[in-house]
Formats: structure tokens, C-alpha cells, sequence
């Protein structure tokens, strides 16, 4: 009688262990995110903690891959070992048919629904949502107040357009040393080649299957800009003369410029600010567009953790976490309810406001498509592309044509897929 009451107990102590370890044991989740600023690691540390404390059942394991991060990533997910949330720039549509469709987080979650809608397309492809963007890079304009105010010219305002940029500009050409070439530009543009041609909208159909750069008012924005490159309009500064730094030793008065160009710009030793990019008019309308790339928050398809990982996801985008990621300025959020954590920063800038309104006309670059790294490779390495910007070929005569030999592109991509 005893052994059995013996035996019983023990029966029962262990039976108590084991349930404890069961309910002790945790689900793993690893999260990968990217870029190497300290600023970064120390807060998605952070907000790892955070959400660990406030969920006993989940242990987050926070990494940052060395190396080439896509490729990585890209090799973790065909091999089944990707982190199961990790960040993702740009580049996510190479992984479009490898990532989980987040399509019921936008539907159902309040915080993810206040997206910036024209960010929150950058994260989709054929009526997919394959990442939720937490933040954006969006360019606005660099003014050099100090050179505008020399030449007479006031600062450029909200509602400036490109006549009045070509004006300015005019003004702000300047040969200084008086050797008859000029030493000071009124305008640069970075990555101008192959974003003129989107002023018109976006580069690719909603569904990604033709090409649609060759409007009107993309070839009209894309031929200004070719002959302000090609000195047809004065004040833009030649490509052969063109300073990196050119917005910085004053070669330029104005230069559109991202988030992340604020460091250095901040070591200035002139007056500025920055402007939202001025409206394209045609046929009596205004257009916009900025350049814009996103950062955002995708899942493998494969991940063995799934309503875990969403979970997770849609508490990073909870407003006690965007007002961090606000706060932080790493990027520019995507939702406006966290917009004054942002802006209500030390000047300069001054008009922090600018790159929020950025956000609004980050039109679609040839790159945002599962094939855009080929398709803007050929278009840019084409004949008929170099002759346009050397003022060589009309843009009305190359865009079409250009536009053409993409459709084929295109066609054969939808052919394999």
C-alpha cells in the first residue's frame, strides 16, 4: 500500500514537471533587420525586449547578418532557415513568390490600415501585400539659403513649380573666378536619368505587366531635364562637372536630397532648408513625383512559425512602436498619427514636413517589379537611352520606342512565370 501511494506521488510530481516544462517551453522567433548604423541595432534591441516582456511566450532573437544581406536572405529562405520577420528595402520584389501574403493584416488591423496608401503600394505586386513599409526614404529639395539670397531670389515655397526651379536656376549660374565658365549651378538632381520619366506616373501597369513611362507628360518632364542637363536651359550643373558634394562646397544652390543625406548636411556652414520637389505643369495640371524607396517588414512563406510571426509584425506597427521608429528619425514613418515624434526636430531642416509630404508621390521606378533589376539594365544600357539624354534623339521619338522593347521584356518574364 505504501509503494503504491509512493509510486503514486511520484506519478504525480512528475506529471507536474513536465507540465511546467511544456508550458515554460517558448516559441522562438528570429528577426533580422538591416544596416549597420548603431542607432538601428540599439533600438530594435530594444523593441525586442519589449515585446518579449510583454509576451513570456515568445523568445525573439534579434540579428543583423553581415554580408550581403539580400543574398542572404534570399539563400535562408530557399535552404527553410529565414529569420521568420526581416527587413526588406527595395529589393523585395526579387522575393515576390516567396513571401507570405499579408493581405489580411491590411483588412483587419487598424494600425497597418493607416499606411500611407501610395507607400503601402510599394509593398505589394499583383494584388499581393508581401511587406508592410514602416518607413520610407523620400527625397525632398536642398536650398542653399545663403547663394538664393545673394542672387536677390527668395526661398522656393510649397506651391513652386518647375518654371519657377528653371528661373531660379537661370539666376543662380554664376561665373565667379571670371575665367567665362560659370563655377556656381542653381540645380542638381541625383538619379535623374531614370526618374524624369516619372512624373507622368507610375512606371508599370497596377498589374505589372507592361510598361507605361511613355505618356505625354513623362516625355515632356523627361526632355526638360534633357535640356537642362545638356545646358539647352542654363543653371544646371554639366555631368562632367557634377561634385558629389556639390549641394555642400556651394557648386550648387539647390540638390534634391533624402533622409539620409542629413547627417553630412548638417555639418554646413551656411544657412538652409529643404522644400518639398516642385509640380510638373502640363496641359495646365499640376504633377508630382519623389523619388521614394521603402523599409519594411516581410515573412518567408516557409516560416514555421506563422500566426506567430504575424503577431509580432503587427505589433511592430502598434503606436507605442512606430513612436519610437518615429522618434528615431531613421527613417520617415509611414503613418501620420506618429508625424509630430518626427518633425518636431532641431532645425535645420526647418520644414521637417516636406519629407512627409514626399510620401504622397513616390510614383513606381523601374525597379519595382520581380524583374526590374534586368528590365532597367537594358533600358539604360540601350543606344536610343544614351542618345535622348545627349540631346541626340527626342524623347517623344526614344521614350515610345524604349517603351516598346520593355513590353517585350515584359511579355517574355510573364511568359516564364
Amino acid at each position: 500500500m505504501r509503494k503504491a501511494a509512493r509510486f503514486g506521488l511520484f506519478v504525480m510530481v512528475l506529471v507536474m514537471v513536465l507540465s511546467s516544462a511544456v508550458v515554460a517551453e517558448k516559441t522562438k522567433l528570429v528577426w533580422a533587420t538591416c544596416c549597420s548604423q548603431t542607432e538601428r541595432h540599439t533600438l530594435f534591441k530594444e523593441l525586442a525586449k519589449q515585446y518579449m516582456d510583454q509576451h513570456p511566450d515568445i523568445e525573439i532573437e534579434w540579428i543583423y547578418p553581415t554580408g550581403n544581406y539580400t543574398n542572404n536572405i534570399m539563400t535562408w529562405i530557399v535552404a527553410g532557415t529565414a529569420p521568420d520577420v526581416f527587413w526588406i528595402g527595395a529589393s523585395v520584389y526579387s522575393f515576390y513568390n516567396l513571401l507570405m501574403p499579408l493581405n489580411d493584416l491590411v483588412a483587419k488591423d487598424p494600425d497597418i490600415a493607416l499606411i500611407n496608401p501610395m507607400v503601402l503600394a510599394q509593398g505589394a505586386f499583383a494584388g499581393r501585400q508581401i511587406c508592410l513599409p514602416f518607413g520610407a526614404n523620400a527625397h525632398t529639395m536642398f536650398y542653399n539659403k545663403d547663394l538664393l539670397g545673394t542672387a536677390g531670389l527668395g526661398n522656393p515655397g510649397w506651391n513652386w513649380t518647375f518654371d519657377d526651379m528653371v528661373t531660379m536656376a537661370r539666376r543662380l549660374q554664376r561665373d565667379l573666378n571670371g575665367d567665362g565658365e560659370p563655377d556656381q549651378y542653381g540645380i542638381d538632381f541625383n538619379t535623374i536619368e531614370w526618374s524624369a520619366i516619372l512624373w507622368g506616373g507610375n512606371y508599370y501597369t497596377d498589374d505589372g505587366r507592361k510598361a507605361q513611362f511613355a505618356n505625354p507628360v513623362s516625355i515632356a518632364s523627361t526632355q526638360l531635364f534633357v535640356d537642362l542637363r545638356n545646358g539647352v536651359i542654363p543653371g544646371y550643373v554639366p555631368p562632367t562637372k557634377r561634385q558629389a558634394n556639390g549641394s555642400l562646397t556651394g557648386q550648387v544652390a539647390m540638390r534634391n536630397v533624402g533622409i539620409f543625406d542629413l547627417p553630412a548636411h548638417r555639418q554646413a556652414t551656411f544657412n538652409w532648408d529643404i522644400q518639398r520637389l516642385p509640380a510638373f505643369v502640363y496641359d495646365g495640371k499640376e504633377y508630382r513625383f519623389t523619388y521614394n524607396t521603402i523599409e519594411g517588414w516581410s515573412i518567408p512563406g516557409n516560416t514555421k512559425h506563422p500566426e506567430e510571426a504575424k503577431a509580432f509584425l503587427a505589433w511592430l506597427f502598434s503606436k507605442e512602436v512606430r513612436q519610437q521608429i518615429a522618434a528615431s528619425r531613421i527613417v520617415i514613418p509611414t503613418q501620420r498619427d506618429v508625424v509630430d515624434r518626427f518633425i518636431n526636430a532641431p532645425a535645420p531642416p526647418s520644414n521637417w514636413n516636406a519629407f512627409i509630404d514626399a510620401l504622397n508621390w513616390g510614383n513606381q521606378l523601374s525597379l519595382n517589379h520581380p524583374d526590374g533589376t534586368s528590365i532597367h539594365n537594358w533600358m539604360t544600357s540601350q543606344k536610343l537611352w544614351k542618345d535622348m539624354w545627349a540631346n541626340a534623339v527626342p524623347a517623344a521619338v526614344a521614350l515610345p520606342e524604349i517603351q516598346t522593347g520593355v513590353n517585350q521584356l515584359l511579355d517574355e518574364f510573364w511568359a516564364r512565370n
